[in-house]
């Protein structure tokens, strides 16, 4: 049997051992809720190709930043600017880059990280969680603001600038992936950006605690583009003024990292401006969705057997889970490329 001065020792530790377990969660939770993004790119599993299927080079940014390490694949062909996703200049990236090359265009992959990454070579990196710590705190990148993305998207202007005028000041394509998806948009005003590809565009990105739980960001963040008016308004004129100029979307519809609503928004502001028709979404959504149904003007829709999980389906053209969904969605983009250059 117990003594009463036993018991007293039990009962009083009961409280502080509750107080230490609520403690823990409080403190798990605030740091969920206070990082400013997640690693929506899981590991991949495959290696990259060699580095002499490429050209590596140099190419400027702004006055402001240092020279940009670059991988350009070695045929000739229409140019492309291939914006790299979370986890860097991935291997399923690379690969990517040579699939188009062998459709007949010359693709230029920058590393927005720099190279070495960290003491890392920026070819063939992929570490998304590295790379969100990274951002954390790099000036450069605005990764919750509404209103525009932050002076990275000055760097990614002047590389489509060098890019166009290494190839003789001809138009180019520009494809964004997951955190530099709202990217070629942003830069659309420039003459030479004939084609923009929004591949699942995740800013402003979602909070941990958001993706854990499923709780939803707020509407205007979820349909955010994130460019204001006054960024906004001269990329709708240029779009208007140039007949030639198309914008893509690549998406899932049950996207959980990526809210498809910017494709939403983004309808209603080219319709708005009388450009309906230069937005054309391909999206895939599970067999008992509508989304597509719902929006046949602008929206191509293919059904995918991919479920909803923590962090997929979220990539498009680069490394989805399911190569059939990969093989759709490039499929879709050869089309549209070869088409905008007819």
């Amino acid at each position: 049997m117990s003594s009463p001065s036993s018991n007293a020792r039990q009962s009083s530790t009961k409280p502080d051992q509750r107080l230490l377990g609520s403690l823990a969660v409080l403190f798990v939770f605030t740091a969920m809720a206070t990082s400013s993004c997640v690693n929506c790119c899981p590991d991949e599993r495959t290696t990259s190709p060699p580095e002499a299927a490429f050209v590596k080079m140099d190419l400027p940014g702004t006055a402001k930043a240092p020279a940009y390490a670059t991988w350009r694949t070695k045929s000739p062909g229409r140019p492309i600017l291939l914006l790299h996703a979370l986890n860097g200049i991935s291997p399923s990236v690379l690969h990517w880059a040579l699939d188009m090359e062998s459709w007949g265009y010359r693709v230029y992959i920058p590393s927005l990280y720099g190279d070495p990454i960290q003491e890392e070579p920026a070819y063939g990196y992929d570490n998304g969680i590295a790379a969100t710590k990274f951002l954390a705190d790099a000036p450069e990148w605005d990764l919750n603001s509404t209103s525009h993305p932050g002076p990275i998207i000055a760097e990614v202007r002047a590389l489509a600038k060098a890019v166009s005028a290494r190839e003789g000041n001809q138009d180019i394509a520009v494809i964004g992936n997951c955190l530099t998806g709202i990217f070629p948009l942003a830069i659309m005003d420039e003459p030479y950006v004939r084609v923009a590809v929004l591949s699942q565009p995740a800013m402003p990105v979602m909070k941990l605690h958001e993706i854990f739980f499923r709780i939803p960001q707020s509407k205007g963040k979820q349909r955010s583009l994130p460019l204001s008016a006054n960024h906004l308004n001269p990329i709708l004129n240029a779009i208007a003024a140039n007949p030639s100029k198309r914008i893509l979307g690549f998406h899932y519809a049950h996207d959980p990292v990526a809210p498809i609503l910017k494709f939403d928004q983004l309808h209603e502001t080219l319709d708005e401006a009388g450009l309906t028709n230069r937005f054309t979404a391909y999206v895939m959504e599970k067999p008992d969705s509508s989304y597509a149904a719902r929006r046949p003007r602008w929206v191509v829709g293919e059904t995918t057997e991919q479920k909803r999980k923590l962090l997929t389906p979220h990539s498009t053209l680069s490394n989805p889970e399911s190569l059939d969904d990969r093989d759709w969605f490039r499929a879709r983009l050869r089309e549209e490329l070869d088409r905008a250059w007819e």
